[in-house]
């Protein structure tokens, strides 16, 4: 995704307002056309065109009622951006019908920005079948304690409009992701 324009979250705990999705997606039965990127490792999916998902830069177990709602959690924790070389993209690849959408936190540290571990992951959506799936392309520890880097803080998951319905992979658990892994989700 290193072409694509960033998404307008450089910084800590920002979000960007409501974009078009490149192609309608079935999210929990409901038809979502738009999304918001959050610094913090998590977009959100709805029909609105207008605002930012909400913010929250503490994580909770899926499904949660309390805001926000309506995520793909790809690594939601306290994440900062800092920096030139720390970047949110999305990028479509592919033609019409078989398309991939794919966001990318690159290069991005934990909350404060004085930590020295970078996490590279992305989020795909492929289109005609509502998978999604997370790839955890560099989980760098650069010399500190690694614990955080497998998700010792952070939520992997989806969760419906409302918060009540969910699909969590994983919670505040150690050892959840490492570099080179990935987490499909199938409808």
């Amino acid at each position: 995704t290193a072409a694509a324009p960033p998404i307008a979250v450089v910084g800590d705990d920002l979000e960007s307002t409501w974009a078009a999705l490149p192609f309608t997606l079935s999210y929990f039965g409901a038809p979502v056309t738009s999304f918001s990127a959050s610094s913090n490792g998590y977009v959100g999916f709805s029909s609105l065109s207008a605002g930012t998902i909400e913010r929250q830069f503490t994580n909770t177990s899926l499904p949660d009622s309390a805001v926000p709602n309506g995520i793909v959690a790809p690594y939601w924790d306290d994440l900062i951006n800092v920096g030139s070389t720390t970047q949110v993209r999305a990028e479509t690849f592919g033609v019409a019908g078989s398309r991939r959408w794919v966001v990318e936190w690159s290069n991005v540290t934990f909350y404060p920005s004085s930590s020295l571990e970078r996490l590279t992951f992305q989020l795909h959506v492929v289109e005609g079948t509502n998978v999604i799936e997370f790839h955890y392309c560099n989980l760098a520890a650069n010399g500190a304690t690694p614990d955080r880097l497998g998700g010792s803080s952070a939520t992997f998951g989806l969760e419906n409009a409302t918060g009540t319905v969910g699909v969590e992979h994983s919670s505040n658990q150690l050892n959840a992701v490492t570099s080179g892994s990935g987490l499909r989700f199938t409808p």
